[in-house]
């Protein structure tokens, strides 16, 4: 997808710079470099993260700021669920009652900074009073980018100035080779 483009657009520029490159030859060799890792990132979000993904995805309807444009509906609050300290009847139930009343609280309400949503929250206590208790339990949560943060650090130890001219298939071995030695 997004990859597709930015290869086409780094082979447009190489044979700008040497008309001799052959654009296709190019673009086939990039992307066949560039697979392993986009599979290994796949497979790292969507199976080995899926739990952890699916969590952020959730508790993304806590936030004021966001709440009106994501629109949630009582599915999209059920996958709360996910959470096991919210993983009962009474406690949806209890956000998809108030649901209206959120999205209604939040509309036009500009929060400029993260400090300013805690304060929206306690001045919604009484009003949402399911949805505070819920918000202050998910905040407890503590998330960890460790994973994305190994993949680019990971890239980046793979891609110094004096590796720009190396051969995609050094490159290739060389992000391997790193993987298989920090499993």
């Amino acid at each position: 997808m997004h990859i597709t483009l930015a290869v086409t657009i780094v082979v447009a520029a190489i044979v700008n710079e040497d008309p001799n490159q052959r654009a296709a030859a190019l673009e086939q060799r990039a992307k066949a470099c560039v697979q392993p890792a986009i599979q290994w990132f796949l497979r790292k979000f969507n199976v080995d993260l899926y739990d952890a993904v699916t969590t952020f995805k959730a508790a993304r309807v806590m936030c004021p700021m966001i709440v009106g444009w994501l629109r949630p509906t009582r599915t999209r609050v059920e996958a709360l669920g996910i959470f096991p300290f919210l993983d009962n009847d009474a406690t949806i139930d209890g956000l998809v009652r108030e649901l209206p009343q959120y999205i209604t609280a939040t509309q036009d309400v500009p929060i400029e900074c993260e400090g300013r949503k805690v304060e929206w929250w306690k001045v919604h206590e009484e009003r949402l009073p399911n949805w505070s208790s819920a918000v202050k339990k998910v905040l407890l949560v503590q998330p960890s980018s460790a994973a994305a943060e190994r993949v680019f650090s990971l890239l980046s130890a793979s891609f110094h100035e004096q590796q720009e001219n190396a051969l995609s298939d050094y490159l290739q071995a060389s992000v391997m080779l790193q993987y298989n030695n920090r499993r």
